[in-house]
């Protein structure tokens, strides 16, 4: 479950703050339940820390080899949030344990009336346990709470490809290619 799209740069959306370590119920963003397991899920975005950061950057190498050469390590990841006007990042923990990252762009193209979910990771040993529907039904909440239409991903196709779990939540081909990977979108 990765995304690695570049983000856009024309108009710069606020910073939304409620994301900050924030629990979604299951379900509370209308997204499918995972019929393998309709336990809730207890996943929350956090800041990373000085204290946290060497164990975030660590999830990169957890995942196949495959999937590490279409997603950008997350050191790296946050090496650009600091560089870049409109990125704002979290580590994704179950309960107290970092099982995943991702940043959004806030500032998409003026025809483009949505986010980007620039970077979107799952450790492998924590995959397909709910982890990443969860964490995106909490961005997703938030967005559609302060009023953003869409959540946009790119993606790259082939083995460890992340489409199959975009489209389980609702995500759509827009007929794009943005950097060599095909963009999808998650409307409301």
């Amino acid at each position: 479950m990765t995304a690695s799209s570049k983000p856009g740069t024309s108009h710069t959306t606020p910073t939304p703050a409620a994301l900050t370590e924030h629990k979604v119920p299951s379900n509370s963003a209308g997204f499918r339940p995972w019929p393998e397991d309709p336990r809730p899920v207890d996943v929350t975005l956090r800041r990373i820390t000085a204290e946290t950061v060497y164990e975030v950057c660590g999830l990169s190498e957890t995942l196949s080899g495959d999937q590490r050469k279409r997603v950008v390590d997350n050191g790296t990841s946050i090496a650009q949030a600091h560089f870049a006007d409109a990125a704002w990042f979290r580590a994704i923990y179950h309960g107290d344990e970092p099982v995943g990252f991702l940043m959004l762009d806030l500032a998409m193209d003026s025809g483009q009336p949505g986010v980007s979910l620039w970077r979107f990771m799952i450790a492998g040993p924590h995959q397909g346990r709910g982890y990443g529907r969860r964490a995106i039904e909490i961005v997703a909440a938030h967005l559609k709470a302060r009023g953003t239409t869409a959540l946009y991903v790119s993606y790259l196709p082939g083995p460890g490809s992340a489409a199959g779990f975009y489209r389980s939540l609702g995500f759509r081909p827009t007929g794009r290619i943005v950097d060599g990977e095909t963009e999808a979108v998650l409307a409301w």
